[in-house]
C-alpha cells in the first residue's frame, strides 16, 4: 500500500469521524410553550454523551416589580437527571442594589450567596458540582434599585457530564413571574441545541372595567363603546364552550403593551371548529426581527416592536373584535397623526391597513378586526438626516495648466544655471 493511498484512507477516516460526531450530537426539546405560574416545565435531553460540556440557561427573564422594591424568582422542585462536574451555578441580575442565590440541594442542605457590587449588574458565580437529584429550589432574590419597575435575571447551570444519557428529563416549576416570558437555552460542547421561550399567562383575563395596565400608570382605564358597556358581573358564562356572556372580555398581550376586546356574545373557535374560552386560551405573543411575517408597505416600519401574534393560530370569531394600543404621552402625537394599525394577510403574504380610531380620553388607538391573526402598529420610516457636504472651492480651469507651465520654466532655468557653473 503506497503512502498516497494511506493518506487518502486517513483523510476518509477523519471525515467519517467528523460525520459521526455531528450526527451523534445531543438533541434537546422543551414543552409546553405556554404555562401558568406553578405549572411544570419539561426539558428532554437525548443522546448526551459522557464528558460533554452541558449548559442550561434561563436567559434575561424580566421580573415586573409591580410596585415592590424586592423580588424573588424560583425554580421549584428542580429535577437534575445527571451530575455536572467542574462547573457551577451562575446568576446575573440587572438594575438591582443586591442579590442572593439560594439553593436547597437534593441531600437537604442549603446555601445562600449574596452579592452587592457597586455597579448595576450583579454576577454571582458559585463553582460547585451539580449533583443528580431533586432540588427543593434554586432561587434568585434581592432588592431593585430605586425607581426601577422591573429587574432582569439570568440563571445558568453548567459543567461536564459524568455519565452518558440516552434520554434524560429535566423538570421544574417557576414562581416570581406571574405573567411574561422565560427565554430558555441549552448548549452542549459550545453548540446551541435549544433556544426557546416559555410564555407565562395569568389564569384569567381582567374584565374591561378593571384598572388599566399597559405602558404607563398614567393611562386611564380602557373603555368599550357604549353598545358594549355591561354591568360588571362575571366575565363569561359558566360553560366556556358557550358563546361569551354579558361582559366583554379583555386579553392583554404578554408584554402588557396592547389588548383585544371580545364583545359580549361573541363565539370563538379554534382551527378545528371547537369553541374555546378567549379569557384563558388565547395568548397575544409579541414578535420581533425575523419572526415578523411578510413584507411591510413601502416606507413603513414597525413602531417600537408593536407586532403581536395570536396563539393558537387560525382562531375564528363570530363578530369583529377591537385591538387597542395604549400610548404614552410622548407617543401620542406621532402615532395619531401618522400611525397605522395593520393586520397580516396570509393569503397575499402582506400587510393591509385597518381603519383606526383614536381616543384622547384613554390616550390609545384602536382598530376593528374580523379575525385574530397577526396585528401591528406602524409608522413611516424616519430617514436619517444627511449632513450637507462642505462646499469645495472651485479652481478656475486655467490655474492648473499655468502652475504646471511655471514649474517647467523654473526647472529649465535651474538646469541652465547649473550647466553654466
Amino acid at each position: 500500500m503506497t503512502a498516497g493511498t494511506m493518506r487518502i484512507i486517513g483523510l476518509l477516516v477523519l471525515i467519517l469521524a467528523g460525520c459521526v460526531a455531528t450526527c451523534g450530537a445531543a438533541t434537546i426539546k422543551e414543552w409546553p410553550e405556554v404555562i401558568q405560574e406553578g405549572d411544570s416545565i419539561y426539558v428532554e435531553i437525548s443522546d448526551l454523551g459522557a464528558g460533554q460540556v452541558f449548559t442550561t440557561r434561563i436567559d434575561n427573564a424580566v421580573i415586573d416589580l409591580d410596585g415592590r422594591q424586592t423580588f424573588e424568582f424560583r425554580q421549584n422542585n428542580f429535577t437534575m437527571p445527571f451530575t455536572l462536574r467542574g462547573g457551577g451555578i451562575k446568576v446575573e441580575v440587572s438594575r438591582a442594589k443586591w442579590a442572593t442565590l439560594n439553593i436547597s440541594y437534593p441531600d437537604g442542605s442549603t446555601s445562600v450567596t449574596r452579592a452587592d457590587p457597586p455597579g448595576s449588574r450583579i454576577v454571582i458565580q458559585k463553582n460547585t458540582t451539580i449533583p443528580k437529584g431533586t432540588y427543593g429550589y434554586i432561587a434568585v432574590g434581592g432588592e431593585a434599585e430605586d425607581g426601577e419597575r422591573e429587574v432582569t435575571i439570568s440563571l445558568e447551570l453548567n459543567g461536564t457530564t459524568d455519565t452518558a444519557a440516552a434520554r434524560a428529563l429535566m423538570d421544574f416549576t417557576i414562581s416570581g413571574i406571574p405573567e411574561g416570558s422565560i427565554p430558555i437555552r441549552a448548549i452542549t460542547d459550545a453548540q446551541e441545541c435549544l433556544q426557546t421561550t416559555v410564555w407565562v399567562v395569568r389564569p384569567i383575563s381582567t374584565p374591561i372595567t378593571s384598572s388599566s395596565g399597559g405602558r404607563s400608570s398614567s393611562h386611564a382605564a380602557p373603555t368599550v363603546e357604549e353598545s358594549e358597556t355591561p354591568t360588571p358581573t362575571n366575565a363569561q358564562g359558566d360553560n366556556p364552550t358557550d358563546a361569551q356572556g354579558d361582559l366583554p372580555i379583555v386579553v392583554w398581550s404578554t408584554d402588557r403593551q396592547m389588548f383585544i376586546v371580545f364583545p359580549p356574545g361573541v363565539t370563538v373557535t379554534d382551527a378545528s371548529g371547537e369553541r374555546i374560552d378567549p379569557a384563558s386560551e388565547i395568548i397575544l405573543q409579541p414578535l420581533s426581527g425575523d419572526d415578523i411575517p411578510g413584507f411591510f408597505p413601502e416606507g413603513m416600519e414597525v413602531y417600537k416592536q408593536n407586532v403581536y401574534r395570536c396563539i393558537p393560530q387560525d382562531v375564528r370569531i363570530s363578530t369583529p373584535i377591537t385591538a387597542t394600543f395604549p400610548l404614552t404621552e410622548d407617543d401620542w402625537d406621532a402615532v395619531t397623526t401618522k400611525g397605522l394599525v395593520m393586520e397580516y394577510d396570509d393569503e397575499f403574504d402582506g400587510w393591509k391597513e385597518l381603519q383606526v380610531e383614536s381616543d384622547p380620553a384613554t390616550r390609545s388607538v384602536r382598530a376593528r378586526v374580523d379575525q385574530i391573526g397577526t396585528i401591528g402598529l406602524f409608522l413611516p420610516e424616519v430617514s436619517p438626516e444627511v449632513s450637507p457636504e462642505p462646499e469645495v472651492p472651485q479652481v478656475p480651469p486655467l490655474v492648473v495648466p499655468a502652475v504646471i507651465l511655471l514649474f517647467i520654466i523654473l526647472a529649465v532655468l535651474y538646469l541652465l544655471l547649473t550647466r553654466k557653473r
